[in-house]
């Protein structure tokens, strides 16, 4: 069923805003008139391409040299720091409500997951193999991008009147910018991020992962298909009763879910790829030719160049500032270390996992199928369907591994994505509106079962990469801060260590 040297679809056909633009039901609904007007602004082309994809590549371009490539020097200490090599016990003036390693997966629970594999199938459907490439490039640079505002978000944050730690953008916009005698800028982006934010919750953070979830259960159970309310009932209860636990709750379970769901995964990856060894070399060589070699030069490279980046950020969320807020949390008095274990983040769930994710999808070749259920799925932009259906025909085992991970990936995504959502709620209009919030965040769990893939995952798409809009220009306006705390931690390292910096040491 693959080929050895698998062959693109014609994405010179692909223009921009198909990219992040399905198409669009004949009957219009609701979810398509919102997604719409916000296409109207993310995908205003500059040079052919929308500009808020070009807004974030050169971000990530200019903070990794800006930082001095810190996600490469400062990649074992990150790691180091996860392992618990650096945390202190104790001490009343170590702040947090969770540790490092905590905040790490309950970051990733929010970004590993379906963007890691329905994400993948939908860029590689639309923009060919080389769209791998893209991707893998935008998580490089996006690192230095997810260090920047996670280390902004311990710098700024602050201890709500519920006496949980919040931070994130909408914090540490209005308050370093207020240091740079901007107050006003920064008011208004840390507003407008989070309510942006609020949408985006309903958006990526729960419609796309919970319809591609229940995708895959009605295509393992059929029976499910006339009953789709009751797999949005079950989702729903599950939210809901472990939301009511706060941070700590979402955190805990994240950190039993996500990393045996992920080795699961990788598991599932790995063994599709020994058995289909031979067909490899051909996969990884048309990442490489489809990324620089795109037919019809300028426009195919522009419709790959979109996808894999558009992916990639829905992927990792570099540059949007969700993960900050998580990061914040995290029981520390140094705020760069925070930021140098986040940038573990878009190395883990892009160039890791998408990398593999990828390579499998090219092996398995879903662009030569002829199985019904695996056309009907790529048309539907269901791509977690489709990959299970193809999986499955090699490994029947892995068909349920396969659904037991996407619902767990599913589930762990939402419920970080509560915490984010609630958090800005509570920054936009207060706590009072907390409850509420988390009845429509239920209420549209429930309904996600009932909305078709395409419609949500453009509206996840949308609302979702918006967000670099405010939290980007802020960066860019507090970079100087990030850098001068960056340099100091560097020098109390080496003081510390009475030694040059080593290979454990940023």
């Amino acid at each position: 069923m693959g080929m050895q040297n698998p062959t693109p679809p014609p994405v010179a056909e692909v223009t921009a805003a198909e990219v992040t633009a399905d198409a669009v039901p004949e009957s219009a609904s609701v979810l398509d008139t919102i997604n719409n007007a916000i296409d109207s602004v993310v995908n205003v082309p500059v040079f052919g391409v929308p500009l808020l994809v070009l807004w974030l590549a050169v971000a990530g371009l200019v903070f990794t040299i800006w930082m001095r490539f810190v996600n490469l020097t400062a990649f074992g200490h990150a790691v180091a720091v996860v392992l618990g090599r650096h945390d202190k016990s104790g001490g009343a003036s170590v702040h947090g409500d969770v540790s490092h390693a905590q905040a790490l997966w309950t970051a990733l629970s929010g970004t590993l997951g379906l963007g890691n594999i329905a994400g993948v199938v939908i860029a590689i459907s639309v923009g060919g193999p080389g769209a791998t490439f893209w991707m893998v490039l935008c998580g490089f640079f996006g690192m230095t991008l997810k260090f920047t505002e996670c280390a902004l978000g311990q710098m700024y944050r602050v201890t709500a009147s519920d006496g949980r730690i919040s931070g994130g953008p909408m914090h540490y916009l209005p308050a370093g910018l207020a240091e740079r005698g901007l107050p006003g800028l920064g008011k208004v982006l840390g507003m407008v991020f989070a309510v942006v934010c609020i949408f985006s919750s309903f958006g990526a953070g729960n419609l796309f992962q919970v319809t591609q979830a229940t995708a895959v259960l009605r295509e393992v159970f059929p029976a499910m298909e006339g009953t789709r309310w009751a797999l949005g009932l079950g989702f729903a209860v599950v939210v809901g009763a472990v939301t009511l636990g706060g941070l700590k709750s979402i955190a805990s379970v994240a950190g039993r879910v996500v990393p045996g769901m992920c080795a699961l995964y990788l598991v599932i990856v790995v063994v599709i790829l020994a058995t289909n060894a031979e067909k490899v070399p051909g996969a990884l060589a048309s990442i490489w030719d489809g990324a620089l070699n795109a037919d019809s030069v300028y426009g195919g490279f522009i419709g790959v160049l979109v996808a894999g980046m558009t992916r990639a950020t829905f992927s990792n969320e570099a540059g949007t500032g969700s993960a900050a807020i998580a990061h914040a949390a995290a029981t520390t008095d140094e705020p760069i270390r925070g930021g140098i274990v986040a940038l573990l983040e878009p190395f883990l769930d892009t160039v890791v996992v998408c990398t593999m994710t990828a390579t499998m999808i090219l092996v398995l070749d879903p662009g030569s199928s002829t199985d019904p259920g695996v056309i009907a799925a790529m048309e539907a932009r269901e791509g977690a369907t489709a990959l299970l259906i193809l999986a499955g025909e090699q490994q029947p085992w892995s068909r349920m591994a396969l659904v037991l991970a996407i619902t767990s990936f599913a589930l762990s995504t939402v419920l970080t994505w509560s915490y984010y959502g609630e958090r800005c709620v509570r920054h936009v209009v207060g706590e009072r509106f907390c409850a509420p919030y988390r009845i429509v965040f239920v209420g549209v769990v429930f309904a996600g079962a009932l909305v078709e893939a395409s419609s949500a995952q453009r509206f996840a798409d949308m609302a979702f990469l918006s967000l670099a809009f405010p939290n980007v220009l802020g960066l860019y306006l507090l970079a100087p801060i990030v850098r001068r705390r960056l340099d100091e931690y560097r020098a109390s390292q080496r003081e510390t260590s009475g030694s040059n910096v080593g290979h454990e040491r940023p």
